[in-house]
C-alpha cells in the first residue's frame, strides 16, 4: 500500500510532466472526449445543481426556517463541481466557439455569493449546539476559502487560476499544524463541552471526577456519551485523563496502550451510557413499528396507507379517498379534512407531540425496530370525523430540549360521521 500510494502513484504522475513547463502555456491540443464530457454533461449538471440550491435558499427566505447542517455538503459539492468544470474548460477559453467560458468564469463566483453566506450559517448552527468537529471545522475553513476566491475572481483583473491550488495548499497546511489545526481545535471544543456538562451536573469538581450523586437528564447523558465516544474514536483520552484518579486506558496483555471503551469511561462518571443516539452528529432517534404487525381497523371505514411525510410538512389531497390532510411545518400536528363535492370540510386537528414524547421516553435510548403498532397510534374525533393514525416509522431529532420530527410514515384510518 505504501509503495503503491506513496511512490508509484507519485512517480507515474510526475512522469507525465514535460521538462519545458512554459511550453504548456502554448499547448492547444484538447482531448475531444474530455471536451464533450465537460461541455455536455458536467456543465449542465452544474447549472441544474445551482437551480436546486437557489430554490432551497428561496424556501429558507420564504419560510424563514434556519438551514440544516447538511446543506453545507450540497453547497461545497456544487462549488467543487463548478470550479472543476471551469478549470477543465480553461484551456479552450480563448477559442471562438468557447467564448462563453470566460463569461461563466465571471458569473460563477457572483452567483456563489448567496451560497457562501448560507454555508457558514448552516455550519455554525450545528456548531453552536454541539461544538466543533473535524467536518464542521473544514466546512467553515472552505467557506472562508470560497469567499476569498470569489473576491479575487470578481475584483481582480489577473484572474490567475494558480490562486486556487495555492489557496488550498495554504488551507491544508494551516489546518494540519499548530494550535489552530483541525484536530487540536476540534478536540478542545469537545473537551470544553464535556467539561461544562460535567460541571453542570456536579460530576467534575476542582478538576477531578466524582460519580454523579443525582440523576442526570437523558439529554445530558446522551451528550456526555457522545463526546466520550468521539474522543475515543478520534483523539484518545489524553486530554481528560487528568480528571480521573485511575487510568482510563484499557488493560491489555501486550505492550500497546489502548483506551477503555466509551461505556466503561461513562460508567466511571456514574452515568448510564446512552448508546445508539449520537447527539454530536445529529441526535437522531429512529423508531420503527413491528414489521407486518396487524392493526385494529374496528370502527373505521377506510384507510389511507403508507403516507410519507417529509421534513417541512406537506399538504396532500386524495380525491378518490375523499380525504385531504396537512402536516404543519414543524411536523408536530396533522389537520385532516373530509372532501365534500371537492370542497374540504372543517378540519380535525391532531397534536402529535405527546405521542412523540411518549415514544422517545419509552424507546429513545434503544432505537428499536419492533415497537407494537398500537403504541405508535393516536386517535381523535370531531363532530363529523373519526380518525386513528398509525405512525409506522418515525425519525426524531432533539433540538434545544424539544423533540422535532424530521420525517415519518403513517397510515390514516378514518370514518365520516353524521352523513
Amino acid at each position: 500500500m505504501l509503495f503503491r500510494s506513496g511512490l508509484f502513484n507519485t512517480t507515474f504522475f510526475l512522469a507525465g510532466i514535460p521538462q519545458d513547463l512554459s511550453g504548456l502555456e502554448h499547448e492547444t491540443d484538447y482531448p475531444k472526449s474530455l471536451k464533450i464530457f465537460v461541455q455536455y454533461i458536467l456543465t449542465p449538471l452544474v447549472v441544474i445543481y445551482l437551480v436546486i440550491l437557489y430554490a432551497y435558499v428561496a424556501k429558507i427566505l420564504i419560510s424563514w426556517s434556519w438551514p440544516k447542517g447538511w446543506v453545507s455538503k450540497l453547497i461545497l459539492g456544487y462549488s467543487a463541481t463548478g470550479i472543476l468544470s471551469l478549470l477543465l474548460l480553461y484551456p479552450v477559453r480563448e477559442l471562438k466557439e468557447y467564448k462563453w467560458v470566460q463569461t461563466a468564469w465571471n458569473w460563477f463566483f457572483i452567483v456563489l455569493i448567496p451560497l457562501i453566506i448560507i454555508l457558514p450559517l448552516a455550519v455554525w448552527r450545528r456548531t453552536s449546539q454541539y461544538g466543533l468537529t473535524e467536518g464542521r471545522y473544514l466546512a467553515l475553513a472552505l467557506a472562508a476559502c470560497l469567499a476569498l476566491l470569489s473576491a479575487y475572481f470578481i475584483f481582480s483583473r489577473a484572474k490567475n487560476i494558480k490562486v486556487i491550488p495555492g489557496l488550498l495548499c495554504v488551507l491544508a497546511l494551516l489546518a494540519s499544524y499548530g494550535p489552530w489545526s483541525v484536530f487540536t481545535v476540534s478536540e478542545n471544543s469537545q473537551v470544553n463541552r464535556l467539561k461544562k456538562l460535567l460541571m453542570a451536573n456536579n460530576i467534575l469538581s476542582e478538576g477531578k471526577i466524582r460519580k454523579a450523586d443525582r440523576s442526570v437528564s437523558a439529554d445530558d447523558a446522551v451528550q456526555i456519551s457522545s463526546i466520550i465516544s468521539y474522543l475515543h474514536d478520534m483523539h484518545g483520552y489524553g486530554s481528560i485523563q487528568p480528571w480521573f484518579t485511575e487510568s482510563i486506558d484499557r488493560d491489555t496483555t501486550d505492550s500497546r496502550r489502548r483506551s477503555k471503551f466509551p461505556a466503561d469511561v461513562v460508567a466511571l462518571l456514574g452515568i448510564e451510557y446512552m448508546q445508539g443516539r449520537r447527539i454530536a452528529e445529529d441526535d437522531m432517534i429512529v423508531l420503527i413499528g413491528k414489521s407486518g404487525g396487524v392493526i385494529d381497523i374496528g370502527g373505521y371505514e377506510r384507510m389511507l396507507a403508507g403516507q410519507f411525510i417529509p421534513s417541512g410538512g406537506i399538504e396532500h389531497e386524495v380525491p378518490e379517498a375523499g380525504l385531504s390532510y396537512a402536516v404543519s411545518n414543524d411536523m408536530d400536528s396533522v389537520t385532516i379534512n373530509i372532501l365534500q363535492d371537492a370542497t374540504p370540510s372543517p378540519g380535525l386537528h391532531i397534536d402529535l407531540q405527546p405521542l412523540f414524547e411518549k415514544l422517545s421516553t419509552s424507546y429513545g435510548s434503544t432505537n428499536p425496530e419492533n415497537i407494537p403498532l398500537e403504541e405508535m397510534s393516536i386517535c381523535a374525533s370531531a363532530e363529523r370525523l373519526n380518525v386513528k393514525l398509525y405512525v409506522r416509522r418515525l425519525r426524531l431529532q432533539r433540538q434545544n430540549h424539544r423533540l422535532q420530527a424530521m420525517n415519518y410514515t403513517m397510515d390514516i384510518l378514518y370514518s365520516p360521521r353524521n352523513r
